[in-house]
């Protein structure tokens, strides 16, 4: 395991009847897997061939290990489809074919897959077709990690079948569709549901309280009908993670709704149609550590009670309509890494900034501010933009990118 190891697999490993676990992981083994694993049908319980150079397809003689737990094989190169004698695998509990050139239809894979299984890893497979409705037959599922790959279709109603033990599902980047079950409202232990950068639609629906284990939820790029008010009334107060990146939201920020999100570390509504302003109840989400609310239409000041946000990291407010001075109670931020503030209509003299210890990263352009070069005078940043450099804005000795505009709105060359 993780040693500099080559060659293959021998065709001799069959001779080693106690052999218990087998793990190659993380070496330069390349080769096939020999047909003679299936000796170790008595023994074998662990095989981990995951990150190699293995390559070639999964021999039918996988199916006789009986007493077989964990079979990982991702990350390296093995090709073709997962053969029907893996249901041989009785005791079966993790798969895992992530990053493989494994093929086939996913429907295909658990019509034969073992109902033990408590976690199948699938990321960035060739594995297609939809999730099959059989999927509630799986009873001691925990986690199924779909991600990154081109499954088309819905979600099944029977997804609500797995609410005694479904704790991750996550669907992420790929060609799935319609809208989200009622029956997901089931999954009272699902901590993790990651849906972005797909195909989805329509209402999230108002039984996701259920979920009162959820601790992360992800829906961005998206197409989604309602509010964040509306959705925020139901989502279990229990979430710590929030991504609602471009999915078209409207409305304001709920101010009533938000005090009850005590635990949320990272919030990102960036990229929606969210109107009005910050309201001051933000300051109760005292363990947000990102908050992300850039790219809206949002206006008013910048709240005082922003101070109280100790923990934060990273602020992004850029590409809104927000004005006023920013407050000196920023100042208590002393955890703040990035704060984006470009394209607004801020005024003053940003030049206090200078004193936050540990900010690195900082975007001012695009704004009324006054002195700014003074922002200049003794501070750490490592990446500060705060030029329009086609037309100086402002005199700017430490600035270290160009935002050259209207061409571009923001700029390219920073991580926004």
């Amino acid at each position: 395991q993780n040693s500099r190891f080559t060659g293959t697999i021998p065709s001799t490993i069959g001779n080693f009847q106690q052999l218990r676990a087998l793990y190659i992981d993380g070496t330069d083994m390349s080769g096939t897997i020999p047909t003679e694993i299936g000796e170790l049908g008595n023994s074998l319980q662990y095989f981990d061939a995951g990150y190699s150079v293995m390559n070639g397809t999964i021999p039918s003689e996988i199916g006789r290990l009986s007493n077989l737990l964990t079979l990982e094989l991702g990350f390296s190169d093995f090709s073709g489809e997962m053969p029907t004698t893996l249901a041989g695998c009785t005791s079966l509990t993790s798969l895992g074919i992530s990053r493989t050139g494994i093929n086939g239809t996913l429907a295909d894979l658990m019509s034969f897959t073992p109902l033990t299984l408590v976690s199948l890893f699938m990321v960035g497979t060739n594995v297609t077709g939809s999730i099959p409705t059989l999927i509630g037959n799986f009873q001691q599922l925990r986690t199924i990690n779909l991600a990154s790959t081109a499954l088309t279709g819905t979600i099944p109603t029977e997804i609500g079948e797995l609410g005694n033990t479904l704790a991750t599902m996550d669907f992420r980047e790929t060609q799935m569709n319609g809208t989200i079950p009622t029956e997901v409202g089931r999954l009272s232990n699902l901590q993790f549901m990651e849906l972005g950068f797909s195909d989805f639609s329509g209402q999230i629906p108002s039984t996701m309280a259920g979920c009162t284990s959820l601790t992360s939820f992800g829906f961005s790029q998206n197409r989604i009908n309602g509010t964040l008010t509306d959705l925020m009334n139901f989502l279990p107060t229990s979430l710590v993670h929030l991504f609602l990146l471009s999915v078209m939201f409207t409305g304001t920020l709920p101010s009533s709704t938000l005090v009850n999100f005590v635990d949320l570390m990272t919030f990102n509504v960036n990229s929606n149609g969210l109107t009005g302003t910050i309201p001051s109840e933000i300051g109760y989400l005292t363990s947000l550590t990102s908050l992300s609310i850039g790219s809206n239409q949002l206006s008013g000041s910048l709240p005082t009670e922003v101070g109280r946000l100790g923990e934060m990291r990273t602020l992004y407010l850029g590409q809104n309509m927000l004005n006023g001075s920013l407050p000196v109670e920023l100042l208590e931020l002393t955890s703040m890494e990035v704060l984006s503030a470009h394209d607004n209509n801020f005024t003053g003299n940003p030049a206090f900034l200078r004193e936050l210890p540990s900010l690195v990263f900082l975007t001012l352009y695009e704004n009324n501010f006054d002195s700014v070069n003074e922002i200049c005078q003794g501070s750490n940043f490592t990446e500060f933009a705060a030029n329009e450099c086609n037309n100086t804005v402002y005199e700017c000795s430490c600035c270290t990118h160009c935002c050259i505009l209207p061409e571009a709105t923001t700029c390219p060359a920073l991580p926004l």
